[in-house]
């Protein structure tokens, strides 16, 4: 794995990760420097905490000036289709190309809402060898 990560929450989790960031300051300078490609991530099977947690994400990211997606590995439930945006989340299996085009150009990789990598497969497979910075938080 390639990849940089800040990670924030339950850290016993995460394995075979390599910790590039190790403060919020550098969260804060990285956000600041340039805009930049942003793809969040949501658990699969997203609940409302989590394509909330994402929706909002993507909000502040792009009042600052960033460019932002959310991906889904998997389909949300249609009763959460009332969030602002929800129409706009890529889902992984419908729309593979595009999904790995917005991987390709990301300089930072956002997963919301879960601990492990593996929670969001397949994609967690789509992001091991990507140069993008990935910041992990998780409440649980």
């Amino acid at each position: 794995m390639t990849n940089s990560i800040l990670f924030i929450g339950r850290q016993e989790y995460i394995t075979q990760i390599y910790i590039f960031m190790h403060n919020l300051e550098e969260l804060q300078e990285l956000l600041t420097s340039k805009p930049l490609q942003i793809v969040i991530f949501p658990h699969q099977r997203p609940d409302a905490d989590a394509l909330g947690s994402c929706l909002g994400l993507a909000a502040i990211f792009q009042k600052q000036g960033h460019q932002v997606n959310v991906i889904s590995a998997t389909k949300f439930p249609k009763f959460l289709n009332w969030m602002p945006n929800s129409e706009k989340v890529v889902i992984f299996p419908d729309d593979k190309q595009k999904s790995r085009e917005l991987l390709a150009q990301a300089d930072l990789l956002c997963c919301l809402d879960f601990s492990a990598p593996s929670r969001m497969a397949p994609l967690d497979k789509e992001i091991e060898n990507l140069d993008a910075k990935i910041l992990m938080i998780d409440h649980h």
